[in-house]
Formats: C-alpha cells, structure tokens, sequence
C-alpha cells in the first residue's frame, strides 16, 4: 500500500511544519538574548545552559500556542477554503503581524533586561505613556533589531509551507482534527500536569539569569496578567470612623 494512505492530513503536516519553524525563531531569539548579555552568564556552565535551551522549548510551545491558536484552529479548515489566493494573504498577514509582536518583545528584553533584572511582565503595561513617549528614539538607537527582527519575520513568511489542494478522507481527517486539539490544549498547558506552565517553573537553578535565558517574554506577559480586579480593603466604613491622632 502506498505510504501517503497513512500519512497526516495536509492540515497537519503544514501546522507542524509552521510550528517548527516558530520554534526555530524562539530559539534564535533565545540566542540573541545570550549573546547580547553573555556577561550575565559568566556563573553559569555550559551543561546549565544547555538545559535552559531545552527546558525553554516547553514555554516556546506554550507562547507559540497561545499567541497562534486563533490560526491554528482557522488551518483545520477544510483546504479548499485554504487555498483561495485572497485567503492565504489574508492569513500569511495575520501570521506575520502575530509573531512579529511576540518575536518583538523578545528582542527588546535583550536589551531591557540590563535595566529591569526580569522579563518584561504585564506590568510594563503601567508605564505604557512613557513607553510610547520613547518608542521613536528607542528604535532609532537600535535599529539593528528592527531590521534583524524584519528580516527574520520575512524569512517565517517566506519559508512556512503553503497549503495546497488535497483530497481529505473524512474518519482521518476527523480524527486528525481532534488529535490537533488535544496536543495543541497540552502544548498550552505546559503538559500533563494538574497546574498549567507558570514562569516560575523556569527557575531551575540558583542562577538566576538562567531562569531569564529559559523564559521567553510573550510567555511572562500573558501568564503574569493579574485575575480579575485587586480589590481594595477598607478597614473603616468612613473616614469618620477612624480614630483621631492626638498631635502635641
């Protein structure tokens, strides 16, 4: 029997292959983030920092996942839809603009790093006046990491495989559908564990910069987002009530 009966779907061979090639991007900014701050890893030895770059494949797939999943689930669709040239525009776009912010961010802690000790979190969010005010001259001093980032972002679009017409059977295609789902909910979730991936689980050492080399920043921003409003407690129910300084 031919072995293409057996094989994936198109739908999934092709979210695969776009999934590996973001992994590849995570890891070169990952790269980028050790070479730019390669004094901080001084303490560190070459078998903990290897670990850091396979321990970070894990919050890689959990950030690619959660970022992507809205095209994830729109390449399940049958590829008669997905191969309609105004369509595949229309995604590739998406694709690049998604991932261009997230590799973005990633790049940017390579540098900001210096100055906050951590990955960028969501409480950059708060100083976001001041973050406009000095965009314009932030990218003017480092230009080589807009045009770095560009032009990785254009290599993602240019090399991510496309999808083509493909005779479905409808049992395996199902099938291959509801597998998607499962691996694509676990990959978010950080695996098979009953609490999902945290930042904290990256630091697996003293060091503390090789927790920062294991972390990826779309990861740290979306899970260190605060649930729900903090609610504020009041001890007294008027101003009133509270008792009065005596001044001498």
């Amino acid at each position: 029997m031919p072995l293409t009966r057996f094989s994936p779907p198109l739908f999934f061979r092709l979210s695969l292959g776009r999934f590996l090639w973001l992994l590849l991007a995570y890891f070169l900014a990952r790269l980028l983030f050790l070479i730019w701050n390669w004094s901080m890893f001084d303490a560190a030895g070459w078998g903990d920092i290897a670990y850091a770059f396979l321990f970070g494949v894990k919050f890689d797939t959990a950030a690619i996942l959660l970022t992507n999943a809205p095209l994830f689930l729109l390449w399940m669709l049958p590829t008669r839809w997905l191969t309609r040239p105004w369509f595949q525009r229309a995604e590739l776009g998406v694709f690049a603009i998604i991932n261009m912010l997230c590799l973005g961010v990633s790049f940017v802690d390579a540098e900001f790093v210096k100055f906050i000790g951590k990955r960028s979190s969501y409480d950059i969010l708060f100083i976001r006046e001041d973050v406009e005010r000095q965009s314009f001259s932030v990218l003017f001093t480092y230009w080589y990491f807009c045009l770095g980032l560009a032009a990785l972002v254009a290599l993602l679009v240019w090399w991510v495989p496309r999808f083509a017409q493909e005779q479905e059977s409808k049992v395996r295609a199902t099938l291959y559908r509801i597998a998607a789902v499962i691996l694509i909910f676990l990959g978010m979730r950080g695996g098979f564990g009953f609490k999902p991936i945290n930042p904290m689980q990256a630091y697996f050492s003293t060091h503390h910069e090789l927790g920062l080399l294991t972390l990826n920043t779309p990861i740290n921003l979306i899970k260190t987002r605060p649930n729900g409003a903090i609610a504020r407690t009041r001890y007294f129910a008027t101003s009133a009530a509270r008792p009065r300084q005596k001044y001498q």
